[in-house]
Formats: C-alpha cells, sequence, structure tokens
C-alpha cells in the first residue's frame, strides 16, 4: 500500500498529479485493475516509475510488463533512467507462462511453461494497445482467480489509444480491451514537446485523424 503519495523533485502538470492521486488510491483499496492511458509524452512513464520505486521501499513484489520484448526493452532503459531498481522485466507471456501453439489453421495461446504471477503484489503492463482479446481474458482470469486465494495482487495497464492495434487482429477489430478497465486516469497533455512544437502539431494532427478514423492530411 501507499500510505502517502509520492513527492518528486520536479513539478507534476495538474493532470499527472490527479493521476498519481488516483493510483495511490487504487494501490490503498481492494481493487485489482487500473488503468493509465494518454499520448506519448503525456508522462505515464514518469508516473508509473514513481509508483514502482515508492512500491519497491515499501516491501512489494513489482514486476514491468510487456507484449513483446522490445517494449519491455524500453521499459528497462525508462527504469534505468529514472534510478528504479529492485523490479523485474519480462514480457506478459513469460509472465504468464504463455505461448502461441499451432492449432489447426490459427495459433492459440496455451500453458507451457508455469506462471510466475504469484511472484509479484503490482503488475504494470505497457502497450495495452497490443494485447488481443483472447490475451485480454486470460489476464483478467488470472487476476480475478488471486481473489479465491486471498491476496492482494494488482494489475496497472498503461497504453496511447491512438497507437498499434493488437498484433495478428483483424485491422477493423475495436480497440483492445484492456482500455475497457472501469478505474483509470487520462493524461491528454503532452509535456515532452514544447507548446508550439511543429512536432507536437504534427503528432497531435496523426492522433486526431486515428481517432476519428479519417484519412490523414499532412500540412501543406
Amino acid at each position: 500500500m501507499i500510505q502517502t503519495l509520492i513527492r518528486p523533485n520536479f513539478q507534476l502538470t495538474y493532470q499527472q498529479d490527479q493521476a498519481l492521486q488516483k493510483i495511490a488510491e487504487f494501490l490503498n483499496s481492494s481493487k485489482r485493475m487500473f488503468g493509465l492511458f494518454g499520448y506519448a509524452g503525456t508522462g505515464k512513464s514518469t508516473i508509473v516509475n514513481l509508483v514502482a520505486e515508492q512500491l519497491v521501499s515499501n516491501g512489494k513484489r513489482v514486476v514491468f510488463t510487456a507484449p513483446t520484448n522490445k517494449a519491455v526493452g524500453v521499459l528497462q532503459r525508462m527504469a534505468a533512467e529514472k534510478g528504479v531498481r529492485g523490479v523485474d522485466f519480462m514480457t506478459i507471456h513469460q509472465l504468464l507462462g504463455l505461448a502461441p501453439v499451432k492449432q489447426g489453421q490459427k495459433k492459440i495461446l496455451k500453458q507451457v511453461s508455469p506462471s510466475l504471477l504469484y511472484m509479484y503484489d503490482t503488475i504494470f503492463l505497457d502497450e495495452c494497445s497490443m494485447v488481443t482479446e483472447e490475451l485480454w481474458n486470460i489476464i483478467q482470469e488470472r487476476i480475478a482467480s488471486t481473489l479465491i486465494i486471498g491476496s492482494n495482487r494488482q494489475l496497472i495497464v498503461m497504453g496511447d489509444p491512438a497507437q498499434l492495434p493488437p498484433v495478428n487482429e483483424e485491422i477493423n477489430e475495436k480497440k483492445s480491451q484492456s482500455f475497457n478497465v472501469a478505474e483509470k486516469a487520462i493524461l491528454t497533455e503532452v509535456v515532452r514537446q514544447g507548446t508550439g512544437s511543429p512536432l507536437l502539431e504534427f503528432v497531435t494532427a496523426c492522433r486526431t485523424a486515428v481517432k476519428s478514423k479519417k484519412v490523414f492530411e499532412p500540412f501543406s
């Protein structure tokens, strides 16, 4: 549990501060899932690393996961840059002991090794936009099953609603169901690029096109 809010030695935006408070409330509750959503550059990584650092200092076992090895590598780099230690890193498939196995004309997820979920109190799952319906159903089932044995295991999913859809799913498939968690905080203020930045304007226009499902027209 996080008894008090983490106060970093730098200024948080109002949205970041509100998100941090919501996460603290979630971690102090019996709820199982929380979503931290927002565009790249809004501060998701800053917030989750602050939270992870406090959890570790409170004796909690923490793991950072993602659907791909590349994304896990990014999580490792970001944590190292923030000075976060004492957390583990692996793909969500490794954590759950899953692997795609060919069955007929398609591949399905099968248990191929023991789940490591029992080893952790808090699981962070990044790039949730790439989580398929099949994988999300398994994740929900595994997290819910911890209620039976009375543990206080909690999952925090992170992602950008305008990013890649789940791997190998139909192009018209709706966004990952992981975005539908009841408890959530949404960040919309990009702070990595300064206001008025041409790159920020371009990226924002791209995201607007994705959300509205309209053809993106580059600036003239």
